[in-house]
């Protein structure tokens, strides 16, 4: 099951829009605020400085790999669309780091 999810993305079969709106919009933010709680949760609770940076970096690998398969999933559509949701999709993997 959570290897299909992977191969599918990658492999570029999900549609666009799935992979777009759910995957990255929907699911790749509320992991980044979720991080972005217990990051505030773990200062204010005066944890180890690497235990707060562990929970800053803990949702890069995913931001990465949606980004990646965004890419992918727009390969298909039409030269605008495409560039517009590349443009995007690249904003909020800058912003996903940044936060």
């Amino acid at each position: 099951m959570v290897t299909s999810y992977f191969t599918a993305r990658l492999a570029g079969t999900v549609s666009l829009s799935v992979v777009f709106w759910r995957d990255m919009i929907f699911i790749g933010s509320c992991l980044m605020l979720l991080s972005f709680a217990l990051i505030v949760a773990l200062s204010l609770n005066n944890a180890p400085t690497w235990l707060i940076v562990m929970a800053y970096l803990v949702n890069w690998p995913y931001s990465g790999f949606i980004l990646v398969a965004v890419w992918r999933a727009s390969a298909t559509s039409k030269p605008l669309h495409r560039e517009i949701t590349r443009a995007i999709a690249l904003l909020w993997l800058i912003f996903a780091l940044i936060v």
